[in-house]
Formats: structure tokens, C-alpha cells, sequence
């Protein structure tokens, strides 16, 4: 039960980190993405 318990503490944590990464990364990624994309040359 013990484990049930931390594994959903940590998956409710992980989630919220992970909404923060996506907030974060969802605008600003999505444009160095391409500009580092763009950047690159073709391989």
C-alpha cells in the first residue's frame, strides 16, 4: 500500500513539472525548435 501511495505522489508531482516543462517549452520550444532546425544544415 506504501508503494501505491508514493508512486501516486510522485506520478501527481511528475505531472505538474511536466505541465510547468510544457508551458514553458510549448512557446519558446516550438520557435528554437524551428529556428534550430533552419539553423542546422541538411545532413
Amino acid at each position: 500500500m506504501a508503494d501505491a501511495t508514493g508512486k501516486s505522489e510522485d506520478m501527481v508531482i511528475n505531472r505538474d513539472e511536466g505541465s510547468m516543462v510544457v508551458a514553458v517549452f510549448g512557446a519558446h520550444g516550438r520557435y528554437r525548435g524551428i529556428a534550430w532546425c533552419t539553423r542546422q544544415p541538411r545532413h
